[in-house]
């Protein structure tokens, strides 16, 4: 207890305890109107902290999710699918969660400074802004002798000399060496490795492209990216021959095809260059294709006016939950044909070609989720 004299009068004060004998004291909980002006203070500095604490480790938990690929045994092809449908995420959230968790992914340091609890998730996230593999150490060792506002100013100094005109050896922007790794599942195929290298220049530009696709919503892996580059220049080209011949028809099947050979015996199946194909891609391909047998014309698995229709319904939008794609689209059938589905508007539904391997792999909780599916397709691994 304290005494405090004025003038006129004296006023008997009991001495506040410790404001962080007071926060350990709390915990989070629902929100209580008009409680003293100690309490309220000490109320919302534990939310605060708890608030930053839950970020933190939002964030380690999405990119444990999207590291493993997780969000494809919930049931969706892509993160972002999984953020958008499952998480609520809007686009730039999306790009903000993707954007920390490739960060955390390239610099172990950090990473492992934030899990054990020893940089504040606040200073973190402004590290993993600026930090390179061979920067990271400093800029951990900065952050934890430094407040917060010094080291904002810290990083704003570091910005401001990358964008000094590089020299020739200088091209790229500090945090454009990060690398991301990610921990793929099993293949039933080997992968193929394609190979390229690139003018310094030409990295710049490929890295500031890609984030720029991320920044607008894209999440894809970056394989897909290119693939989607690809098939947009070969798409333009094909609308400027339509338009110079003043073609009225609108193109409705693919651009290009990928043929595959498959056994009537054991339904084994391989590419023209003898490599094997997975029994899902091969089934995955039968629900969407042309068939052609020695001396017989070609059938298409889907009539083409059938297909032309259900991608008009579906605004040539791949329709599973929170992926949006309108690129490499293809006609599933959600009753299989060997089940007795039919070839009928009410049994086909648009997907892009990584949603519908995914059906195709895993079914389950993706086929449930989509519109129109039956209990008994859902319920079953989908062959086509």
């Amino acid at each position: 207890m304290r005494l405090t004299s004025t003038r006129s009068h004296s006023i008997l004060l009991a001495s506040p305890p410790p404001m962080s004998s007071i926060l350990r004291g709390l915990s989070m909980s629902d929100f209580v109107p008009n409680l003293p002006a100690a309490a309220v203070d000490a109320h919302l500095r534990v939310a605060v902290a708890e608030l930053r604490r839950a970020e933190q480790n939002a964030v380690l938990w999405f990119a444990e999710l999207m590291r493993r690929r997780l969000y494809r045994d919930c049931g969706h092809s892509s993160i972002h699918a999984y953020a958008e449908a499952v998480l609520g995420f809007g686009q730039a959230k999306i790009y903000q969660f993707i954007r920390l968790a490739e960060s955390l992914d390239g610099l172990p340091q950090l990473r492992a400074s934030v899990e054990a609890g020893e940089l504040p998730w606040t200073k973190a996230r402004s590290v993993a802004a600026v930090a390179t593999p061979r920067s990271e150490g400093q800029w951990i060792a900065l952050a934890k002798q430094s407040s917060a506002r010094h080291l904002e100013s810290r990083i704003r100094e570091s910005r401001s000399e990358a964008r000094r005109p590089p020299g020739q050896g200088d091209l790229l922007a500090p945090n454009a060496e990060r690398k991301t790794t990610r921990a793929l599942l099993p293949a039933p195929a080997p992968k193929v490795q394609v190979s390229f290298a690139l003018e310094p220049e030409q990295h710049a530009r490929w890295l500031a492209i890609v984030e720029r696709l991320r920044k607008q919503g894209h999440a894809e892996a970056k394989e897909e990216l290119l693939l989607a580059a690809f098939a947009a220049l070969a798409e333009a080209e094909c609308t400027r021959v339509q338009t110079e011949a003043k073609c009225t028809r609108v193109q409705s099947e693919p651009p290009y095809q990928v043929v595959i050979y498959r056994c009537e015996d054991c339904g084994a199946a391989r590419l023209a260059d003898g490599r094997a194909v997975a029994p899902v891609v091969a089934a995955q391909a039968a629900c969407d294709c042309r068939t052609h047998r020695e001396g017989e014309p070609n059938r298409a698995s889907i009539p083409p006016a059938m297909r032309r229709e259900v991608l008009a319904r579906d605004g040539h939008h791949c329709q599973a939950p929170g992926c949006h794609s309108t690129r490499f689209l293809e006609v599933h059938h959600l009753e299989p044909r060997r089940r007795g589905g039919r070839n009928s508007a009410a049994n086909l539904i648009t997907l892009c070609a990584a949603c519908h391997r995914l059906l195709h792999e895993r079914g389950g909780g993706l086929a449930a989720a989509l519109p129109g599916t039956s209990p008994s397709a859902a319920a079953l691994p989908s062959t086509g």
